[in-house]
């Protein structure tokens, strides 16, 4: 599968990041216990301690993935919900979203609470969180019409759970994602994946393209779009291959 950015970051520019992920792991681990709220993109967002602040990461995918009314929709590494939630504002009829920290599930219950209900389309959405390591608790008969992941980039190596939301340094959550999201995705759906050019965006898209699902790029946005940042964050579509 060749998509081709340009947008590799020098080893410098590479350390940099790396430096703001370590900053941003000390805020989620210094997190009051009781939580704080978060703005993202004119809504506050409840973030449980321990629980990766929602950033600029994951708005290509929230921007630019389509929710048909009626669909059931997976979200692997849910963190605080806010792509689950924007899943279920969109027009979901059920989303289930799941994180291998447990402080997850508090977040996405409280942020559903918030902002998920009866919706223009006449249902209400059901949202329910499980803290578990991929699909390890999502039973084999659970398919779904869409699954969105915005897993972890840096290769970075890890010793705390909340390091664990943006650290993956044998790409272990790619690998395992892409090796069982064809069981739980049903005919005819797509995937909506995160991605940055910190991380190994080819060998994700290599991945996906030996599990038989083509690639577009929906999306890409640079960390801050004002001035000339190296970092640029994207979202993919995928389809499995005809």
């Amino acid at each position: 599968m060749t998509i081709v950015l340009h947008d590799k970051l020098t080893e410098e520019e590479r350390e940099q990041v790396n430096e703001v992920a370590r900053r941003l792991h000390r805020e989620a681990i210094e997190t009051p216990e009781s939580g704080i709220n978060v703005e993202y993109q004119g809504r506050e967002y409840f973030v449980a301690q321990g629980i990766f602040h929602p950033r600029y990461d994951s708005r290509p995918l929230v921007n630019n993935m389509i929710i048909n009314r009626g669909e059931r929709v997976l979200d692997m590494c849910t963190g605080s919900g806010v792509i689950a939630v924007n899943a279920a504002i969109k027009g979901a009829i059920y989303v289930l979203a799941v994180d291998v920290n447990p402080n997850s599930v508090k977040s996405v219950e409280t942020n559903a609470e918030r902002y998920v209900g009866d919706n223009s389309y006449g249902f209400r959405t059901v949202v329910e969180a499980r803290c578990s390591n991929l699909f390890d608790l999502v039973s084999p008969d659970e398919k779904f019409d869409v699954v969105t992941i915005n897993p972890p980039f840096h290769k970075m190596d890890y010793t705390r759970i909340e390091e664990r939301s943006t650290c993956d340094p044998d790409y272990i959550v790619h690998k395992g994602f892409f090796s069982r999201v064809g069981k739980h995705l049903r005919e005819g759906g797509r995937i909506y994946m995160a991605q940055a050019n910190f991380g190994d965006v080819d060998l994700a898209l290599d991945l996906a393209d030996k599990a038989s699902f083509h690639a577009e790029l929906i999306g890409r946005r640079p960390l801050r779009p004002t001035i000339d940042s190296p970092e640029i964050f994207y979202a993919f579509e995928l389809r499995r291959k005809e």
